[in-house]
């Protein structure tokens, strides 16, 4: 996983924490930590601060990145009113050229040219969109490689039955930032936003360790 070209840190960090909620719980900390800090860019700072005092826990490599996501922004505040500091000096030039009389007919009928920055950008970002989707699915696809045993009824369904049997186990919580999760999708199994609950592979890896069990033989 990669940081794009022109996608800022809050932007990868954001995806990152996505890709890493659906990945299963065997991915301990040192593997997500080298995971983020090889997706920087080379020249990062980031990268070399994590490469020169690496944080011990993925929660530490968070308020890292929050720490530099929020410089980040700073950054970005004060290029965007330079910018248009710039952009009202432009438009003040341009209004007093327009105001000259053309010296030459023949260059009032030259044909406009009409930029196409503003189409370019809207491209650029269904690109990114549609990329960041193709690495969300290409993660869900290797997890619906693994063959889970086929239920009798749904499995968010099931864990409202089960989950008061002394055998069933409750997950950790979710890591990464909450603000970078989906509000729109709720896990049960978790207790969080993020995922729906039908597509939790913790609670479908559980369920499965119980079936294996024989625990769960009344849906099978």
């Amino acid at each position: 996983m990669q940081i794009k070209p022109k996608e800022t840190l809050r932007e990868y960090s954001t995806r990152y924490w996505e890709c890493f909620n659906l990945v299963d719980d065997t991915c301990n900390d040192s593997m997500a930590i080298t995971v983020f800090k090889m997706g920087l860019h080379p020249d990062s700072p980031l990268r070399s601060l994590l490469t020169r005092c690496p944080p011990k826990t993925v929660w530490a490599l968070m308020k890292k990145a929050e720490e530099y996501y929020k410089v980040e922004g700073d950054d970005a505040l004060r290029v965007k009113a330079r910018r248009k500091a710039i952009e009202t000096v432009t438009s003040g030039i341009v209004q007093l050229i327009s105001a000259v009389p053309a010296r030459s007919p023949k260059r009032q009928n030259r044909p406009k040219r009409y930029k196409r920055h503003d189409s370019c950008r809207s491209n650029d970002q269904c690109s990114h969109r549609a990329n960041e989707q193709d690495q969300v699915d290409s993660r869900r696809t290797r997890h619906s490689c693994k063959k889970y045993t086929e239920l009798t009824e749904l499995i968010n369904k099931i864990l409202l039955k089960v989950q008061h049997i002394p055998f069933f186990k409750w997950p950790p919580k979710m890591t990464g930032p909450p603000d970078a999760r989906r509000q729109d999708k709720r896990c049960e199994y978790h207790k969080d936003h993020g995922h729906d609950t039908d597509s939790c592979y913790s609670l479908k890896d559980h369920l499965e360790e119980l079936v294996q069990d024989s625990r769960l033989t009344q849906y099978v």
